[in-house]
């Protein structure tokens, strides 16, 4: 019921919004990839695979966006400086001073986003990899910002093979470039750096692939540009059944009250074995469940 004078302060000034869009706001609906693939009665067909939201609207329609990812709206204005950008090949750093300009007090979000290369692995043109928000800015106060991510926040899942590693996290080689701001629309470069090599950040098991193929989309380049194109997504027979059944830990037996708390389990005081031997089979059957 305060709704309305939260609306009126918002709207005379008296109150300063910080907030940024988690979604794109496309013109139209249609505009949206999923309109013509989701809401089917028996199933639906993710052909977006990773172009989800800003990654489709950045990559292939930015025409279509009305406000784009990350846009917000504020009574002042704010600056950012670059202070350093550093890589030493796991994590990527970025520190930027954020300046009030105006002449109001507010805060800024500071939006941290990859450019990586097109090669074998279609990529998404922009990939938020990392953000940070100010405090409450009076007019002329500043506020160093540093941003930091891990090479898996833009690594890139090959599902196929077609870089020869299928199944694993990786970073294929070329250059990757970093943009700072606001937005997804952020044009203030904040460094690049060459991976001379595929390189491979994770291996993983396929476990949940689908059973029936359809075609879903893909970034591919063509003269120069990135345009959209189709590839058949790739099915598995993987049985999740067996998977679990052949993976079951070895049996443990109910040692009684033992005393310990989930903060010892994660502390390290204790360890999973000894921690679920203090249960019941009855108080094991509740955790699956939060009763």
């Amino acid at each position: 019921m305060e709704s309305g004078h939260s609306n009126l302060d918002l709207l005379c000034g008296d109150v300063n919004p910080s907030g940024k869009l988690p979604d794109t706001i496309a013109r139209n609906y249609a505009d949206y990839p999923s309109s013509d693939c989701f809401g089917n009665r028996d199933y639906n067909e993710y052909r977006e695979d990773i172009f989800v939201g800003y990654r489709y609207f950045e990559t292939f329609s930015k025409d279509k966006v009305l406000y784009p990812f990350g846009f917000g709206l504020s009574y002042t204005q704010f600056d950012m400086n670059l202070l350093r950008f550093e890589f030493d090949g796991d994590e990527v750093k970025c520190a930027v001073k954020v300046k009030n300009i105006g002449d109001k007090a507010g805060r800024e979000v500071v939006q941290l986003y990859a450019q990586c290369p097109q090669c074998k692995m279609g990529k998404p043109m922009r990939v938020l990899v990392g953000f940070a928000k100010t405090g409450t800015l009076q007019p002329s106060q500043d506020e160093e910002i540093e941003i930091t991510c891990n090479v898996y926040d833009f690594a890139s899942y090959d599902d196929i093979g077609v870089t020869g590693n299928k199944h694993c996290y990786v970073l294929e080689q070329g250059n990757y470039k970093f943009f700072v701001g606001n937005s997804v629309r952020a044009e203030k470069v904040a460094g690049e750096f060459l991976i001379e090599q595929d390189r491979i950040i994770e291996k993983l098991n396929n476990v949940c692939a689908v059973k029936m193929p359809f075609q879903r989309f893909k970034a591919v380049t063509k003269d120069g540009e990135t345009i959209l194109a189709t590839e058949t997504v790739p099915t598995g027979s993987a049985d999740m059944k067996e998977r679990i059944l052949k993976n079951m830990p070895s049996e443990i037996g109910y040692k009684g009250e033992l005393g310990f708390t989930f903060e010892d389990l994660k502390s390290g005081k204790t360890y999973i074995d000894e921690f679920i031997s203090q249960l019941t089979d009855k108080e094991l059957e509740a955790l699956t469940r939060g009763g």
